[in-house]
This record gives structure tokens, sequence and C-alpha cells, in this order.
């Protein structure tokens, strides 16, 4: 039996399993969280099975960094972001604070101090105890005054079904003392390759999920989705799938405020902290991982954290990303300009310069291998291809490679990731 649901940013339509009534699942479409209710109407589908009706032709842009429908508006979100719900709020808000200005006539510079005031307040909101001051937005975030959270021992090994790889659950809120700064609640899956391990003989490869709006973070997946790490661990490598903090579907964050999965997000420093945190879990938990071989790796918005983690770990030994966005100012700086953007995302501006990796050029050190799809429908192949050649002129390590076809997605799992794999294996030769 399942139950119908509809996705809530590309509207495919699926039947899932009942047994999955609670939980989120993962949109095939577009891959954003589809949290599954409990429907009067059960029908015999199946999940896996391709959607029983396409898109509707509304236009609206898949969520960034995630796999465009096949029949979804093949266009370049505006913002970069891909999160419609975004632009109405913002188009909402801005609009009523419009109205009231045109209609009040005298009344226009109360509301505009007002809606100054309400910024302000925002802006100096902070979400964790020990949160430090960001600075000025073209610096490198403070990580390392970020403190590191306790990390429980690994639990029981999990088969995939056929796979011999095996993975473990971790949930760092399983510790209490987790608490008071950013990346302390956040959970991982990890893969491991079968067989027994010699001492710091395998490299690890940090993951973490894509089709975030590049301004909130984002849960696991309920493990039943694999393509973005699964082929690492079964080409011998040990991958450390992380959260990202500030899931927008957090129930506990929305009731919080609405601003709270932003500003979690904010807090984690664009997610930086909570590769940071993966880092540190197989330095200190996973004997067979080699300290000196654990890289960053992720496709599209996963993809521009990677690259932003190369520039804020140098413990890194590399990053790769696969068709990331790298100029953030350009694909978003358009939100800062929304009437009350301010209210609902304090300091965007400042953060989205912040979180851009061509902000930060200069302090990648780590090498980089960069893919991208020359048709690529979400981010321009220009992009990734300016990005290399700004690295080539700082006389970085950088691999630019690319495919004339395979969209946006298609292109990452064929060919990108298997050349990735390729490029690893040169610069672990064991």
């Amino acid at each position: 039996m399942a139950i119908h649901v509809t996705c809530p940013e590309c509207f495919r339509d699926y039947s899932i399993p009942d047994q999955y009534a609670g939980k989120k699942v993962k949109c095939k479409g577009c891959g954003a969280a589809i949290r599954v209710e409990a429907d009067p109407v059960l029908e015999d589908e199946s999940f896996h099975d391709e959607p029983r009706s396409t898109p509707s032709a509304s236009g609206l842009p898949p969520r960034f960094g995630a796999k465009p429908a096949a029949s979804a508006a093949r266009q370049k979100p505006k913002s970069g972001s891909g999160s419609t719900t975004l632009y109405w709020v913002l188009g909402i808000l801005g609009g009523g604070v419009l109205a009231v200005l045109l209609c009040c006539g005298g009344g226009a510079l109360w509301v505009r101090n007002t809606v100054n005031e309400l910024e302000q307040k925002a802006a100096n909101t902070k979400v964790h105890e020990h949160e430090p001051d960001f600075g000025a937005p073209q610096s490198l975030f403070p990580v390392a005054s970020i403190p590191v959270p306790q990390f429980p021992e690994l639990g029981e090994l999990t088969p995939i079904d056929g796979s011999d790889v095996g993975t473990y659950f971790v949930a760092l809120s399983s510790i209490p003392s987790n608490t008071g700064s950013a990346g302390m609640k956040m959970s991982m899956r990890v893969y491991v390759p079968p067989g027994e391990h010699a001492a710091q003989s395998l490299p690890c490869v940090l993951v973490a999920p894509a089709g975030t709006t590049l301004l909130t973070g984002v849960a696991l997946d309920d493990g039943d989705y694999h393509d973005e790490t699964l082929p690492y661990a079964e080409a011998g490598m040990v991958v450390i799938h992380h959260s990202l903090d500030g899931d927008e579907l957090d129930e506990e964050s929305a009731e919080a405020s609405a601003n709270a999965p932003y500003l979690l997000f904010r807090a984690a420093c664009a997610g930086v902290v909570n590769t940071r945190n993966a880092l540190e879990f197989a330095r200190a938990k996973l004997p067979m991982v080699d300290p000196n071989r654990i890289y960053a790796a992720g496709h599209s918005s996963a993809g521009t954290l990677s690259l932003l983690a190369a520039a804020h770990e140098p413990r890194l030994a590399g990053a790769i990303a696969y068709m990331p966005a790298t100029d953030l100012k350009s694909r978003m700086g358009d939100i800062a300009d929304v009437p009350m953007s301010g209210f609902l995302f304090p300091k965007v501006g400042d953060f989205i310069t912040q979180s851009s990796p061509d902000t930060h050029l200069a302090a990648i050190k780590s090498p980089v291998f960069l893919f991208h799809a020359k048709d690529d429908s979400n981010v321009p192949f220009a992009d990734s291809k300016k990005f290399a050649d700004a690295l080539l002129a700082q006389q970085k390590d950088v691999t630019f490679d690319f495919v004339d076809v395979g969209d946006h997605y298609e292109a990452m799992v064929n060919d990108g990731i298997p050349r990735a794999i390729e490029w690893l294996k040169t610069r672990n030769p064991r």
C-alpha cells in the first residue's frame, strides 16, 4: 500500500510506501525533501516507480543543486537559491510594505523607521549561546572559534542492499553535552568498504547533501539514497555523508522563528562547521582513515560548500565540486534588494558575499577537481570555467573536467563521480 504525496518544489506526484508515514523522502525529480503525511487514500504503488504525473507547467525553477524534473522549466533561477517559497514570502512582505508606504502618506517615515528597527533587531539575533561575530563580509568564517563537539562511538554496521559496503549512523545529539554551538546536533552516515582495514590505510571523502537554497541547511535522507556517496566507498574509500545545520523542514526550528533555519545555517558558517566536524570525527573515531587523505566533495550547492571548506580547512587534502555555484553575489545578490529581506535573513548581503567561493580564491590551498556539463540548465558552464581560470591564474592546483551533455544531475552521476574517483586514485596510489 502507498501514500500519495506531491513534491512542494517541482510538483511531481509519488506514491510512497506507508511505512514512510511521518518521515521525509527525497524527490527524485528535484531533490527536495517531501514530508510524508498519513493519507486515507492508499494505493498499491511504489515510490521506486516513475511519478504518476508530470509537474505543473508553472515555470517554477527547481531547488538549487537538485536534480531537475524531466519537464521542469529549463532556466537558471534568478536568485540561485531555487526556493520558490523564499521569493513568495519576500514578495508578500515587500509588497505589503510598499502598499503601506503608498497609502499612508505621512506615515511612510514611521513605517520605514519601524522596518529598520525590525531588521536591526533581527541582525542581533543569535541562535547559539557561543555564536561568534562574523566580521567583515569578505573575511573568512571564524570556524576555529566554534567548539568541536563530543563524538559517540560507532554503533551497529548496517549493510546496504546490493553492495558489500556497510554504514554506521552517527547522531551527535545523542550526547547531552553537545549544545550551545553550531554543528552540535548534526548527524552523519559513515560508509565503510568491506573487509579488514589497517590503521590509516584508507582515504576518506566528506559529502554534504545537495539541493539546498544556499541560505538554509538540510538533514540527511532516510538512508536509501546513495548515488552521491556509495561509488566512493565501492572504490575503497571511507565516506562520511553529513547533515547541514538549518534544515527548512525542522519543525522545532520553524516554531522558534520564521528565520531560524537561515540563522542556524549562518551560525554554522554556511555548513563549513559541519564539514569541519565530519573531518574531526574521521580523525578521532575512524582509525582506518588516513588523516592526510581526507577530501571534501559535493554536487551543486554541496559543491559550493566543498570549495568553501577548502578555503577554510587547511587539513583537507583536496576538494571535489560538481556543477557548483561559485559566484553567489551575482547569482543571489538580488535577495538583499527585496524589502524586508533583512528581517527574514539578517545581514543576508554580507552572508552571500562571505559564503561565495570566489570571495576566498586566494585562501584555497588544496588541490581542486572541478566538473561541469556544458548543457547544465541550472548553473552556467561558464561560471565553472571562469572559476577554474581564476584558480590557475593564482597558480593553484586545479583540474577542470567537463562533458558536453548530461545537464545538472545525470552528468554528475554518469561522468563526474567516476572521473573524480580516478583523480583521487592518482593522488592515493596505495
